[in-house]
């Protein structure tokens, strides 16, 4: 497989549920279930990521795009079969390289490398976001 990239300057994301989202305000990633959340509370799984580019309170399904701190690049590799493939729960959290092709949930036991954060699952294919060098 060719490995293919993209640039992301804004990110669709899933506002959790009760979370209210206002235009201008940051958004926080969490690493535990892939959602999005206006107020940080006692979450200690966040990542602050951009600002909301609209302002509605979230049911846990409805999507919204934020402005992203800093433009990321994510390159796609293809995604593991179940039980350790990567699904929307995973996303922004750790993924695992399987082989120079494909990344996992997995880490086997400490025994695969981390391939960075995973971004996006579009089809079969997985951006993920490499761990700085």
């Amino acid at each position: 497989m060719r490995q293919r990239f993209r640039t992301f300057k804004t990110l669709r994301v899933t506002l959790a549920s009760g979370e209210a989202a206002v235009t201008g305000r940051r958004a926080h990633l969490s690493t535990d279930d892939g959602l999005c959340y206006a107020d940080p509370g006692e979450h200690t799984d966040l990542l602050p990521a951009g600002r909301f580019m609209e302002t509605f309170t979230g049911d846990g399904q409805r999507t919204t795009v934020i402005d992203l701190f800093e433009e990321i690049v994510a390159h796609a590799w293809q995604n593991d079969s179940p039980p350790n493939n990567v699904q929307a729960t995973d996303l922004f959290g750790e993924v695992f390289l399987l082989d120079g092709t494909t990344v996992s949930t997995s880490d086997e036991g400490g025994t695969r490398s981390s391939g960075g954060r995973a971004i996006l699952i579009e089809g079969g294919l997985v951006y993920v976001r490499a761990p700085r060098l």
